[in-house]
């Protein structure tokens, strides 16, 4: 249209898919043109007669990626030249994302505004918004930390508000005419399950192929992903609720998340639990599938596994000892405390390093709980993982606790793999750390659990720098100043000039003592022995930590002589069982275990299948469908390694491989015929035959 007055009519086609439809072969045989190429022909017809004068401009809408791709490559396509031979030009798809958190932001700005132009002492308030290291608070995170700090019912009305318009939505409507609170958000959870179930009701009829057992509950509530170039990545935008980010310009790559979305993690925590066992018979071994499949990117398979576990555990405080048929749904927290006594470790005794003295064990243990009771009015709660593209601060753990989430550390972070905030509200500061006194005590105090995770076998080399330095505050958050030069000449030089302070540049979170945050070391990949049980708590002292991390500052050495008596926790969790983690079924457990096995180690494989068989013939002796043990299961690694074919080399005492010769072999099977004998067996060869 090259006339500036015209009229120019848009054309919008929602549920475009159904231009897809694919046709049957006899169908193109016959040269019967696709819905879309009649579509475009019609509109390049109708606008070629408007001329100059004006247009009708088509634009297709659906959330199937695919509808980015109706039309062919240009190269390709018949009708991409006019007919003056000019090259058309196609637009790129534009991926509408900015209506993720639309009513939530709405709501920010007319409670920015109203409380401008009507609150008596707007400019006092203002002041008010000040944040740790004395600069004004964003907005947004001030209402994330008034929505903490606040009453549930507002807490639960922001999360509904949050994440897609359809919640806020679909809430107003189910909510007109009504009081109950409660019952109008089940409906909107109930519709979130459903979304992520094809439409269909969250039974035991829904877990089904078509749904993919219902395993985009899991993708949404760990943070994972799809790989651009899966085809999962298209169908978990179109069928599954993920949020579609971008598509390249070859049009053959999504990329595709599932972003915090804190009513859509409720809807999942539905499909996790509506069916008995649903976890360990549908969802996880679809999981399982997508991974082997290479479909899905984890960020780690043991990072992975853990988030299940601590997920796990926090539905299990939030259920507080109900089923979830009986659970009120509500926006609240839960102590820190019931968090730790689900994971059984405030009870342990603790272990001390070899660096701490013995005969002060009892000392340790009293100091021990003193610092354990500190954490009695701190709150916590999330539904979901969130996956931090940058290192956090307070204001990130302020966004957490306001979307219920917690934190996946980007790859390149220091130490600690996950973080989970928690706080202490103001009414609750009978036994809180000390509070700034340069900072209002009705902001209330925010910190955090650090995560570590491993997933060694038999053990962690590195393990008692894993469960201090790595976790120190002061490992995993960066400094911003410049290191000192260790020349003696110019550090004496800069002794008579005066250093600028860069106590404002520090991430407030770095400057927090092991004290004042809760670690957690796991190791999935741990052989439990008398000397490292199942789970222990780790403790050192923190002059020793500091004595380990290098740091040379002259500030640091003298906390450190101030601070030597006082000692560092961790608590560590070894192995993949029920009695690391006591919340877990035993077929759960045994769903999670499989998922741990070395991927890089084909013996490791065979290990780990041969422990689910022994696991499995235990508990179903009198079951047909469990494989016969007449082949030991030293015999089937040692033809396990031939097939593979290992070279030699030298034999790490770590490792789970048996070293394969012709004579173990032949040992191997002697010790098979004369414990098992071979009479009337029969069996399956599987191989080459010669």
């Amino acid at each position: 249209m090259k006339n500036p007055a015209g009229k120019v009519i848009l054309l919008v086609i929602d549920e475009a898919r159904s231009l897809l439809n694919d046709r049957s072969t006899i169908a193109r045989n016959y040269g019967i043109v696709s819905d879309f190429r009649l579509l475009r022909r019609a509109l390049v017809l109708v606008n070629e007669c408007i001329g100059e004068e004006g247009g009708i401009f088509g634009v297709l809408i659906d959330t199937n990626s695919k509808v980015s791709d109706l039309a062919p490559p240009l190269s390709y396509d018949p009708e991409a030249h006019n007919a003056e031979g000019l090259v058309k030009v196609t637009f790129p798809p534009f991926v509408l994302t900015h209506t993720m958190d639309a009513h939530w932001k709405m709501f920010n700005k007319t409670s920015t505004s109203d409380s401008d132009t009507c609150h008596p002492n707007a400019e006092a308030k203002e002041k008010e918004k000040d944040d740790m290291a004395g600069g004004e608070v964003p907005h947004d995170i001030a209402a994330y930390k008034a929505i903490v700090l606040g009453n549930e019912e507002e807490a639960l009305l922001a999360l509904i508000r949050m994440g897609r318009p359809l919640w806020w939505s679909t809430y107003h409507d189910e909510s007109v005419g009504t009081i109950d609170l409660l019952q109008s958000v089940k409906m909107v959870v109930l519709l979130a399950a459903k979304k992520l179930l094809l439409g269909t009701y969250p039974d035991g009829t829904a877990y089904n192929e078509t749904t993919m057992y219902g395993v985009a509950s899991m993708l949404c509530r760990l943070g994972e992903r799809p790989y651009m170039t899966s085809a999962l990545a298209s169908q978990a935008v179109a069928d599954f609720m993920a949020i579609l980010a971008y598509v390249n310009f070859e049009k053959d790559g999504y990329l595709s998340s599932y972003a915090s979305d804190p009513v859509l993690a409720l809807g999942a925590m539905k499909v996790w639990y509506t069916i008995e066992d649903g976890l360990a018979k549908y969802i996880l071994p679809q999981l399982r599938k997508l991974i082997l499949d290479e479909a899905v990117d984890t960020g780690g398979i043991g990072e992975m596994v853990a988030r299940i576990l601590l997920l796990l555990a926090m539905d299990k405080c939030a259920f507080d000892g109900k089923s979830y048929k009986s659970f009120n749904l509500k926006a609240q927290f839960v102590p820190v405390y019931s968090f730790l006594a689900v994971l059984q470790v405030c009870e342990l005794e603790p272990i001390s390093s070899k660096k701490t003295a013995g005969s002060k064990k009892m000392k340790n243990l009293s100091i021990f709980k003193s610092w354990i009771y500190r954490w009695k009015d701190w709150r916590m709660g999330f539904t979901h993982f969130v996956q931090l593209q940058v290192e956090p601060n307070e204001d990130t753990l302020w966004y957490l606790l306001g979307r219920r989430a917690a934190g996946i550390f980007p790859r390149n972070q220091n130490g600690a793999d996950l973080i989970i905030p928690m706080f202490c509200s103001k009414s609750d500061n009978a036994s809180c750390m000390e509070i700034d006194e340069t900072r209002n005590a009705s902001d209330g105090m925010v910190s955090m659990i650090l995560i570590l995770v491993k997933n060694r076998f038999p053990t962690d080399s590195e393990f008692n720098e894993s469960v201090t330095r790595k976790l120190s505050p002061k490992y995993v958050f960066k400094s911003k100043t410049k290191k000192r030069n260790k020349n003696k000449k110019r550090k004496a030089a800069k002794k008579t000039v005066a250093q600028p302070s860069t106590s404002e540049q520090e991430n407030p979170l770095r400057m927090k003592s092991v004290q004042d945050v809760i670690r957690i070391y796991v190791n999935l990949g741990e052989k439990t022995t008398p000397r490292t049980p199942a789970k222990f708590i780790y403790y050192a002292s923190i002059a020793d930590e500091y004595a380990n991390s290098g740091y040379d500052s002259e500030r640091t050495k003298e906390c450190v002589r101030e601070q030597t008596a006082k000692l560092g926790f961790t608590f560590c969790f070894n192995s993949m069982g029920c009695d690391t983690y006591p919340f877990l079924t035993k077929k759960l457990a045994q769903c999670l275990a499989n998922f741990i096995e070395s991927r890089w180690n084909p013996i490791e494989l065979v290990d780990g299948d041969l422990n689910r068989r022994r696991t499995a013939t235990d508990s179903n002796k009198k079951s047909n469908a469990i494989s016969s043990n007449v082949l030991p299961d030293d015999v089937l690694k040692v033809m396990a390694s031939e097939g593979l074919v290992d070279p030699p080399g030298e034999k790490r005492k770590e490792s789970r491989a048996t070293v394969s010769t012709g004579t173990e072999r032949k040992q191997a099977y002697k010790r098979m015929i004369a414990s098992k004998g071979m009479k009337g067996w029969l069996g399956f060869v599987v191989g080459p035959i010669e």
